[in-house]
């Protein structure tokens, strides 16, 4: 979807829209001159972004986007606004989940999703 939109969508400055609002930004991108004509409409989408947009036009998974982000706040100030699996890497972002160690230390367990999912089955 980035790839259409042109931007990172977690930080995208309407992001604090309704859901009904952000599939309307993305309908407007859509009729940009500039866009391909095979990424007008769904049948020339990823797979993924086709999924997403379902139904409903995209609505509920503009509303499980949202849900998925995390405000990292940092001494009262906000650090990061990205999804968990993003902040994951991070070794200071990690540290707030491991207790009593170094941010270096810190072990580093897979990312939350469906590969963590599948290693712990194949393990």
């Amino acid at each position: 979807m980035a790839e259409i939109l042109a931007l990172g969508i977690s930080h995208y400055p309407p992001l604090h829209g309704s859901d009904e609002r952000m599939t309307w930004i993305l309908k407007r991108m859509l009729q940009n001159p500039q866009l391909p004509a095979e990424l007008r409409t769904p049948a020339g989408w990823p797979e993924p972004m086709r999924a997403e947009w379902g139904n409903d036009e995209g609505t509920s998974s503009a509303g499980r986007h949202r849900a998925d982000l995390v405000a990292w706040l940092d001494g009262g100030r906000l650090r990061a606004l990205a999804p968990h699996r993003e902040l994951w890497p991070d070794p200071e972002y990690r540290s707030i989940y491991a207790a009593d160690t170094e941010p270096a230390t810190a072990p580093v367990p897979p990312p939350p999703g469906p590969a963590a999912a599948v290693a712990a089955a194949s393990g």
